[in-house]
């Protein structure tokens, strides 16, 4: 919960009762009817806050109320339970209701089983587990033309060339990438390329990219891409 300049979050015994605290990020049914039920509690919840409306709205049992505006749609609705931008909310997990105007429970992104082995490809990422891969032909002579890429478990695919193909006779000339030098061109026909995570690039200049270049169509195809 937002508290304003000089409020002091401090339990006290007076309502021990309740066994729930005027002051909380996030506001449950249990402060809900604890403020209905004790006048004085929802007294010690407004002088928390730097939104009264949000107390109103909670005590009325409203899902939002009309706060500050939110930075990336505008909107001024704002979640009575974590002052969340409402609007945004609903873009994300929009609210589906049956015949009788009751709300669905939203589906799990996740299975238990999903969830369990999501968190144990991020433990391995974190202990530094990595898959190297070296794709391509090279003669030994001038520049590295090999496709060198390195994968985490999370999915991530990085991948470097010295001399990637970068215009070619019959394509479509690239456009300016942050991944490459900026003297690249038509001539020479080749510029190092260097990016720490192919999901940061656009899937059509990826896409176009391997067309132009075997071994990195060859380095994806190691990396299970």
């Amino acid at each position: 919960m937002t508290s304003p300049a000089g409020s002091k979050r401090k339990a006290s015994g007076q309502f021990a009762l309740h066994q729930v605290v005027p002051f909380a990020k996030v506001l449950t049914r249990q402060h809900r009817d604890a403020a209905r039920r004790d006048h004085a509690f929802a007294l010690a919840l407004r002088q928390q806050t730097m939104y009264p409306d949000r107390i109103d709205a909670l005590l009325n049992g409203r899902s939002w109320f009309s706060g500050k505006t939110c930075r990336k749609c505008g909107s001024t609705r704002r979640r009575v339970r974590d002052c969340a931008c409402y609007d945004c909310q609903l873009v994300r997990r929009p609210i589906r209701l049956d015949n009788c105007n009751r709300a669905f429970p939203w589906p799990a992104k996740r299975s238990l089983g999903g969830w369990l082995s999501h968190l144990e490809t991020v433990r391995r990422e974190r202990t530094g587990e990595r898959a190297h891969f070296t794709a391509g032909q090279w003669d030994g002579v001038g520049a590295d033309t090999r496709w060198h890429g390195t994968a985490t478990p999370t999915g991530g695919l990085s991948a470097r060339c010295d001399a990637a193909v970068w215009s070619a006779p019959g394509h479509r000339r690239l456009t300016p990438s942050p991944f490459t030098p900026d003297h690249f061109g038509c001539e020479p026909p080749t510029c190092a390329f260097n990016c720490p995570d192919l999901r940061l690039m656009p899937p059509m200049d990826l896409f176009r990219l391997a067309e132009r270049n075997p071994g990195m169509q060859a380095l994806l195809a190691a990396a299970g891409w």
